[in-house]
């Protein structure tokens, strides 16, 4: 019997994961039970395949990010409830007086800092910008996904951006120069294809912002102060780790854990805690719930479905089919890393 293709393999499970899902079967589930599926097509022994998974769920990286999902969806509750999400609204359109505008904006925001469970952090507050659902749940969605990345090519603290000017050596300015395009002419597709112009008027969905300059400037201050304690103190934190890190010797897998969790969680911290002493600590009764669970279920889920692919060695067998097909290599180059995406 012929060995069914690696890459037909991966688009039949893949395909799988997405008709169990629209099945009304968790997400994560899916993903992890099709993870499974794969490792054995692929001659994993079940030991194996169970060895991998609980490495995987056990593994620091993922507990952390575990744990900051769920500190993020907190934390974007406890802000709802107290009305946070709609003074940023507020604070963001008396800088930017256009509701399509602003939404485009707000994942923007988030998305200057590549940190962990961005995507979760930026959702609710492009939400905030349409309580009366003027637009789909999947319009927001896709506006909430592609305005939270149309920085990566040319941002040089998104880690692609890094390794493809090192893999490259290309300087970071150059490189900055050559994909410049990128993000206005990205942020010009978004708005003609995912946030188009509406025919129907609307009646504006939140009061005008005081017109005396200094309700202004207030309103615009406290509807920031939550995200500027995460995003300000990420940035200044990783800022100086990077400064003063190497003086401590610190192990490399030690030190990627450090960079990529503990200042974002020290700026989600200081905002917890500001909505609290602001808002009263009441904003956080029901802030962890049934959503918190399934959304790190579906992580979990993901993760487990990413290690299996690895360990089933998808990257290799799929490079090796692709040159015995005879694809030119900078197709294949193009090609392979959509492979591990999936």
């Amino acid at each position: 019997m012929p060995q069914i293709p690696v890459l037909v393999q991966i688009l039949v499970i893949f395909a799988l994961v997405v008709l169990a899902s629209a099945k009304k079967l968790h997400l994560g589930l899916a993903a992890a039970l099709g993870g499974i599926l794969f490792g054995f097509l692929q001659g994993l022994s079940p030991l194996l395949v169970l060895q991998t998974i609980l490495t995987e769920l056990f593994k620091a990286d993922t507990l952390l990010l575990l744990l900051l999902v769920s500190g993020i969806m907190v934390f974007s509750s406890a802000m709802k409830q107290a009305g946070g999400m709609a003074l940023f609204s507020k604070a963001l359109l008396a800088l930017v007086p256009s509701r399509r505008l602003a939404l485009a904006l707000a994942p923007v925001l988030i998305g200057t800092l590549p940190m962990p469970g961005g995507a979760i952090l930026s959702a609710p507050l492009v939400d905030a910008f349409d309580p009366q659902r003027s637009r789909s749940a999947t319009t927001l969605s896709a506006t909430n996904y592609w305005f939270r990345h149309i920085l990566e090519l040319c941002w040089p603290l998104y880690p692609a951006f890094i390794l493809t000017a090192t893999l490259t050596g290309l300087p970071v300015n150059r490189l900055m120069l050559l994909n410049l395009y990128a993000p206005p002419l990205l942020f010009l597709l978004g708005m003609i294809f995912i946030l188009p112009r509406q025919n129907t008027r609307l009646p504006p969905a939140l009061p005008s912002p005081a017109a005396a300059p200094e309700n202004k400037l207030r309103l615009i201050l406290e509807g920031f102060t939550p995200l500027v304690l995460i995003i300000g103190g990420y940035a200044v934190l990783d800022l100086l780790w990077r400064l003063v890190g190497p003086l401590f010797a610190v192990p490399a897998a030690l030190n990627t854990l450090i960079s990529r969790y503990a200042w974002i969680f020290t700026g989600l911290i200081a905002a917890c805690l500001y909505i609290g002493l602001r808002y009263g600590w009441k904003s956080y009764q029901k802030a962890f719930n049934l959503s918190t669970l399934k959304l790190t279920g579906v992580v979990a889920g993901i993760k487990v479905f990413a290690a299996l692919l690895t360990a089933a060695g998808v990257a290799e067998s799929s490079a090796a089919e692709l040159a015995s097909l005879g694809i030119p290599a900078l197709i294949a180059v193009a090609l392979l890393p959509l492979v591990p995406a999936w």
